[in-house]
């Protein structure tokens, strides 16, 4: 059997108890509860955090702070520029250092100690 887990960000819920109860209802006894991380920030913003640079990416305003970026302002940045925000995003990850990241996200930090990574 395959190691799997639930991850999700309190985005759209009020605190850990109800994004952890969300995915009992949806998952039920296929989920046990050790199996679910929930992150207090967006997990958008791992991505920024282990962003090296990247000339193609250069236009976009990106925050010095990336934890709680989300989705969304991640887009908006990618738009503005005039990049396509699918394309931006296979960039950002081409150029991806995980010990940076979690140097720069202790969310990050959280889930892969979680994970025993």
């Amino acid at each position: 059997m395959m190691d799997y887990y639930a991850l999700m960000d309190m985005d759209s819920r009020p605190c850990y108890t109800a994004c952890r109860e969300h995915l009992r209802r949806l998952f039920g006894d296929l989920l046990p509860p050790e199996r679910i991380i929930v992150t207090n920030r967006s997990i958008e913003a791992w991505y920024l955090s282990g962003y090296t640079g990247s000339r193609y990416l250069k236009k976009m305003r990106l925050p010095a702070l990336t934890e709680g970026v989300r989705a969304s302002e991640f887009r908006d940045a990618a738009t503005s520029a005039g990049l396509d925000p699918t394309t931006a995003l296979a960039e950002l990850l081409s150029r991806y250092d995980l010990s940076q990241a979690r140097q720069r996200s202790p969310s990050l930090e959280y889930f892969c100690r979680k994970l025993g990574i």
